[in-house]
């Protein structure tokens, strides 16, 4: 596929990377990705998930080969790796892991990520491959910044809207500041769609959203963090679905189920005197053994002069 810009791809087709006949790859963040690192120190691990697809007549080997093309390539360690064996007309979901040293101060570094598919355990034979360019913007929301919103649903929506009326409950329960947090769910339904990988994304119908003011930044970030990961039994990993007037976040979260544990999210934002926001987290409520839903808490958008 190429180059084609990932804001020009249709939904079926984001992320698709590659690669020869029936063989695909969908990475579940988008090329653009934002990493706060506040509070944070020595080395931190990015989760990058990237389902494979191989649809062709044979089994096939996969690998990774990444390469630092702007920044400081002795930070980053991890970077490439041997995924392993996909059956033929199989597919998995490999969670990439590579490793990078806390920044002292706000940095943008490029990685050119390489797939590759070879008919052979000795990774000799090449199928086919591709690559697709990814930009990580490492910042911290207390450093160097300025906060245009800061949202804990302490008792209040803090000006965000759900959509349906009934999407959502402020519970007293499981914060990241404050005493109170969103219970990402709607009773006796469910917010979930699977997507062009065979993957369960969370749909657009069930959200929450606010406009932001963005103008006059050269960088403008939003940060969330998910505290609590509720699951009866059998259900997916989260997945929060972030999108604005021009792009598409779907990021899985690989969290413990009914452990309080925040994890923190974060994505670019346009420069825009209405940035409008909507937020996506994938649920379930109609029956055991499938229910599931999620804790959100202290949402904030900071910019940067």
């Amino acid at each position: 596929m190429g180059q084609t810009g990932y804001e020009n791809l249709t939904d079926s087709e984001k992320g698709e990377l590659f690669l020869a006949s029936g063989v695909l790859a969908f990475p579940h963040n988008d090329p653009d990705i934002a990493v706060d690192y506040s509070g944070m120190s020595g080395t931190i691990t990015l989760d990058q998930y990237i389902d494979l697809v191989n649809n062709s007549t044979i089994p096939l080997y996969f690998k990774i080969v990444a390469t630092i093309t702007d920044g400081d390539s002795s930070k980053w360690g991890n970077i490439s790796v041997n995924v392993g064996l996909v059956a033929a007309s199989g597919k998995t979901s490999y969670k990439w892991q590579p490793t990078r040293v806390v920044p002292s101060a706000k940095v943008t570094e490029a990685i050119r990520i390489s797939i590759q598919a070879y008919t052979d355990a000795g990774y000799s034979v090449l199928y086919g491959d591709d690559y697709a360019d990814y930009h990580y913007y490492f910042f911290s929301h207390s450093s160097g910044c300025t906060i245009i919103d800061f949202d804990d649903f302490e008792n209040t929506w803090d000006g965000w809207v759900p959509s349906p009326v009934g999407l959502g409950e402020i519970m007293e329960a499981f914060a990241y500041t404050g005493a109170y947090t969103l219970r990402f769910v709607e009773d006796d339904t469910d917010n979930f769609e699977v997507d062009s990988s065979g993957q369960t994304i969370p749909i657009q119908t069930k959200y929450i959203s606010k406009t932001f003011n963005t103008s006059g930044y050269v960088t403008a970030f939003l940060i969330l963090h998910l505290t609590y990961f509720y699951n009866a039994a059998s259900a997916p990993l989260p997945v929060i679905r972030i999108w604005t007037g021009t792009k598409d976040y779907i990021i899985r979260v690989p969290t413990t189920a009914n452990t309080f544990k925040p994890y923190r999210i974060a994505i670019p934002l346009s420069i825009s005197a209405t940035e409008n926001v909507h937020i996506s987290v994938l649920f379930r409520d109609l029956a055991i053994p499938t229910m599931c839903w999620s804790y959100i808490d202290s949402i904030i958008v900071v910019g940067f002069h």
